[in-house]
């Protein structure tokens, strides 16, 4: 009987190999070889499943944004009792925490300079943050759901603000060549400061 394969679960695998890769040795290192390798099969099976470079990164960001909705998800189920732990582990997740962190935020860097020439990728890309916006704006929702926060706040406002402020930091890291946040009390000191100033209410205008 021929071996039944799952070419979703393959492409799955080929694109954390590529992941694994970026977080090791950084994204000018992906190649048809050093992916086959990595990933333990033939170039051959690699190109039938994807048949160009630009192909190979565009899934592995589409794989990448899986495994953060798969988090997110994840993050809501299990502190669904304490909303302003939740919102703060999902702005820590946007952090360079290596090698997860670094891999995924250098795949997505990557896909943002190219979406300024490139309309379909622009409209992945745009997916992608429109819909980090929401599970931000949704975890704020549940925070002022629940009176752990002033119920007044601009939701979708300070949702483009915290997403601003994680994808900046995060940028401006790997820019700068450093190898993440490799502390994750600095993380949580960064994630949960920007979230305190963000929603804090605010101050009486007037004498």
């Amino acid at each position: 009987m021929p071996k039944i394969v799952d070419h979703a679960e393959k492409r799955r695998e080929l694109a954390d190999a590529v992941l694994r890769l970026i977080a090791r040795q950084g994204l000018s290192e992906i190649t048809n070889r050093t992916v086959a390798s990595e990933a333990g099969c033939s170039t051959g099976s690699l190109t039938y499943y994807f048949p160009s470079r630009e192909e190979l990164l565009l899934g592995t960001l589409r794989r990448a944004a899986e495994i953060e909705g798969d988090f997110f998800r994840q993050i809501h189920e299990q502190h669904g009792e304490d909303p302003r732990r939740a919102l703060q582990l999902l702005v820590e997740r946007g952090l360079p925490f290596p090698p997860q962190g670094v891999a995924s935020i250098s795949i997505f860097l990557d896909f943002y300079a190219k979406s300024t020439n490139d309309a379909g990728i622009r409209e992945e890309v745009a997916s992608y943050l429109a819909n980090w916006r929401r599970t931000i704006a949704r975890a704020i929702r549940r925070c002022q759901e629940r009176d752990a926060m002033d119920p007044a706040l601009p939701v979708d406002e300070i949702a483009a603000e915290i997403v601003a402020l994680v994808d900046g930091y995060a940028i401006h890291h790997l820019i700068a060549g450093s190898s993440g946040v490799s502390d994750p009390a600095e993380g949580a000191r960064l994630a949960k400061g920007w979230i305190e100033r963000l929603t804090a209410p605010a101050s009486p205008v007037g004498p």
